[in-house]
């Protein structure tokens, strides 16, 4: 767990037990009341790793194919071998 969802475990545990209040919890965690009624059902459903993102460990949905970014790469270093990372990403035709 990162620390931001480590944090969150005691603050959803008060919620659970009644001794906060959902709009303190909100405040508390810097997030909408309703977001927090999500997190409490999967809290009770599954308990602490409940409240890990659900992405962790998944490539990103617009990550570039292995065969593109090689490609690309290896014209860059041919075709523009002063160009810098970021002139890269900068560059369009």
């Amino acid at each position: 767990m990162s620390k931001r969802e480590l944090d969150r475990v005691p603050v959803i545990a008060n919620l659970v037990n009644k001794r906060i209040r959902v709009a303190d919890a909100a405040k508390l965690l810097n997030l909408e009341s309703r977001q927090i009624g999500r997190l409490k059902l999967r809290y009770q459903k599954f308990g602490a790793t409940g409240l890990i993102h659900k992405s962790r460990g998944r490539p990103s949905h617009n990550k570039l194919k292995e065969k593109i970014s090689n490609k690309t790469t290896k014209l860059l270093k041919e075709n523009y071998p002063d160009f810098w990372p970021t002139h890269a990403t900068d560059w369009r035709p």
